[in-house]
């Protein structure tokens, strides 16, 4: 849907996952030109922002397979890269620009499919539980952040910064954001 389209957009994405292996591919939007992926490499999770072939990475130094993990990456207006696990900053890298135009691939839910956003393998599937996924067109601060990762009740999905919200509630990952 053209809502989704990142293009010169700053932008956070979220997660809670449960991996059950240590690669795989947990979102991503795009592919080898342009694009954004949240995923798990080895068990630690990074963000990568992809602008014009160039692969900018915020990686995490801790596995989090086999528990309940929060996980957000940041792409901000001034093209900091960040990575957010359990709402806390893990890591921070500068990105050369924001996303320079539309990615030619949609977006997907465990797995980067058809053309890998990172330095991996497509179909790179993920092997365990994807819940309560969102991406925002905006920089969410670190106490939003800290209290999607700390809060035991579900995200507001009324945000008008939101631009996809999936629940998985009713086993369907059905967009509930109202775009």
């Amino acid at each position: 849907p053209a809502g989704i389209n990142p293009t010169q957009k700053p932008l956070t994405v979220e997660a809670w996952v449960q991996a059950d292996r240590p690669d795989g591919g947990v979102l991503a939007h795009g592919g080898p030109a342009v694009g954004y992926a949240l995923v798990l490499q080895a068990g630690k999770p990074q963000f990568l922002v992809r602008t014009k072939e160039e692969v900018t990475v915020a990686k995490s130094k801790v596995e989090t397979v086999g528990r309940w993990t929060h996980l957000v990456g940041v792409l901000s207006g001034d093209k900091q890269v960040k990575l957010y696990i359990n709402g806390k900053l893990v890591d921070e890298v500068q990105a050369p620009s924001l996303l320079p135009s539309e990615p030619a691939q949609g977006l997907e839910i465990g797995a980067d499919d058809a053309g890998a956003v990172g330095d991996y393998k497509s179909p790179f599937g993920f092997t365990g539980m994807i819940d309560e996924v969102r991406v925002y067109h905006a920089v969410l601060s670190d106490e939003e952040i800290s209290d999607h990762a700390s809060t035991t009740d579900r995200t507001p999905t009324d945000d008008r910064r939101l631009v996809l919200a999936c629940t998985f509630e009713g086993g369907t990952a059905e967009d509930v954001s109202g775009n």
